[in-house]
């Protein structure tokens, strides 16, 4: 997943990426950069260092709305794994000849744009449209698939600049011949497989199914259900977080003792409402309330547990004893809800290295880490002093 996130930081920023197909196909490297976020500097560099032919790998329905049909010929019988051409093509103002970088960087950027028109570009041009197979890499691994998946996993608009790299002889590079080539050139290496994977580890596992606004002692916000199978997970929102940078971020795993009854136990309702304050005050945020009850043990156990530490015993050892995982969280329906929340960076309010790792592995934007204030009380001294010894809390 860490190749996967590094590409898609690239693309994000205007960078380009090497994308080499499995070695039983044809086991060769394109330059891709997405349209979106494309720029002179970068097409340059692609013209310089690949075969020159630039093409633009992009979905069926935005070739239907630019008006620039596949291109097949009566003549002859087509090769199902060959690449969907079609017209050729270059914008129809805001360039001079077409074939400079600046040229065919502003084209790619008002072909790719999703309000694009048939009147904004003119055909042929200095162009090539690829159309990318219905479905992605699921159902066609090719460069082209991969390309606009790549984009699609980073929140952009799926279309992209794409050209192959050859070597100084004129014929493709190939292997560990690419991967030198990356280095050199400080270029994001991903193959079809790593996009494949990261595809498969993020199919939906959240869904969105309710929405209301809800106003509370600390502040209005928006409160969003999200359901992960028989789970509810709650998002409350505040402001306008989409296409945001640094937003007040905090994840909190359900503790109805503390959070409802204000248990002295624990510090989880005195986190809870700090965080909203500070959200409140920000202006902007975000605090996910995910159904993780006792570190995701679930309430029954989390009060067997209870019944143990009024023994002696500690929360670790008190798990143990239950035969229960001392920790069984995971963060995988925060990340997705994070991902689609369009928040481009975070500002992550935790004391937990755990949690700090795991949004620093799948979250697609930075990831900053704010303390989180504590309350400490004669009862819950043992358990933030277990938290921070044999649990790495930051305290």
């Amino acid at each position: 997943m860490n190749h996967v996130k590094q590409a898609i930081k690239a693309l994000q920023k205007g960078r380009l990426v090497l994308i080499v197909d499995d070695q039983d196909r044809e086991y060769e490297g394109d330059l891709i950069i997405a349209c979106q976020t494309i720029n002179e500097a970068a097409t340059n560099f692609l013209v310089k260092h690949s075969s020159g032919v630039i093409c633009m790998a992009t979905l069926a329905t935005q070739l239907e709305r630019l008006g620039l049909p596949q291109i097949e010929s009566p003549h002859h019988k087509r090769d199902e794994r060959a690449t969907a051409f079609a017209y050729s093509f270059e914008a129809s103002s805001g360039i001079t000849t077409g074939i400079s970088a600046k040229d065919r960087a502003h084209s790619l950027y008002i072909a790719a744009r999703p309000d694009a028109q048939k009147s904004d570009i003119i055909s042929p041009g200095h162009l090539f449209p690829l159309k990318a197979a219905e479905g992605g890499l699921d159902t066609r691994q090719g460069h082209t698939e991969a390309a606009v998946d790549l984009c699609q996993l980073a929140g952009l608009w799926p279309s992209a600049a794409i050209s192959e790299v050859p070597d100084e002889n004129g014929d493709m590079l190939k292997g560990e011949k690419l991967k030198f080539f990356a280095q050199t050139y400080d270029i994001p290496f991903i193959t079809t497989a790593d996009i494949i994977k990261a595809k498969k580890e993020r199919k939906n596992i959240v869904h969105l199914e309710a929405q209301s606004d809800l106003p509370t002692k600390f502040g209005n916000f928006t409160l969003q259900v999200w359901s992960e199978g028989q789970k509810e997970h709650i998002a409350l929102i505040k402001g306008n977080i989409k296409e945001k940078e640094d937003v007040l971020v905090r994840i909190h795993s359900q503790c109805l003792t503390g959070d409802l009854f204000g248990s002295l136990k624990c510090d989880c309702q005195s986190q809870l409402h700090k965080s909203l304050k500070a959200i409140e005050e920000e202006g902007t945020g975000l605090l996910l309330w995910l159904s993780q009850e006792g570190r995701d043990i679930g309430l029954t156990n989390k009060i067997k547990a209870y019944a143990l530490q009024d023994k002696g015993l500690n929360t670790v050892e008190a798990n143990k004893k239950l035969a229960l995982p001392i920790d069984g969280r995971d963060y995988k329906a925060a990340l997705e809800i994070l991902n689609q929340s369009g928040i481009k960076s975070l500002k992550l309010i935790t004391n937990n290295p755990h949690k700090i790792k795991a949004l620093e592995e799948g979250f697609l934007g930075n990831v900053q880490h704010i303390p989180s204030a504590h309350e400490r009380t004669k009862e819950n001294t043992d358990y933030l002093n277990i938290k921070k010894e044999l649990l790495g809390h930051l305290l």
